[in-house]
């Protein structure tokens, strides 16, 4: 746990930018470098991949199109179909993300709240900052 990000007392993502910065006491500690993997909405109850959004850059879906081109090369449908229900969003989030950090060796994920669900992240590195 090197970069603790779970610790510090506040979290500012600009996707736009494609980064995070995790901060304490109003001092950024933590930086990285984000991609978008996914949302989850509880009404209507599904994950959508970034890939299938049109309201993310495509510069933070790479990782995201690396999934579903995995994919789509060994016929995994979780990968390649826009949207998915189950009863366990924020469980296939997570293992969403998982799969997709381990396709493009990412360095770890990221959870973000929304007002109807979560925003599913990956960073590439995490930096500590001065």
């Amino acid at each position: 746990m090197e970069f603790n990000i779970g610790k510090w007392e506040r979290y500012d993502y600009d996707v736009d930018r494609g980064t995070i910065i995790f901060s304490h006491e109003g001092r950024p500690r933590v930086s990285g470098d984000i991609q978008v993997v996914g949302t989850t909405a509880t009404n209507p109850g599904n994950w959508l991949w970034a890939w299938a959004n049109d309201w993310w850059p495509e510069t933070v879906c790479e990782y995201a199109h690396a999934a579903k081109a995995f994919g789509e090369m060994n016929k995994i449908s979780q990968l390649t179909t826009a949207y998915l229900s189950s009863d366990s969003l924020v469980e296939l989030g997570w293992e969403l993300s998982a799969v997709t950090a381990r396709i493009v060796g990412a360095m770890g994920a990221y959870r973000v709240p929304s007002e109807n669900g979560y925003l599913f992240l990956l960073y590439r590195k995490l930096w500590h900052m001065a």
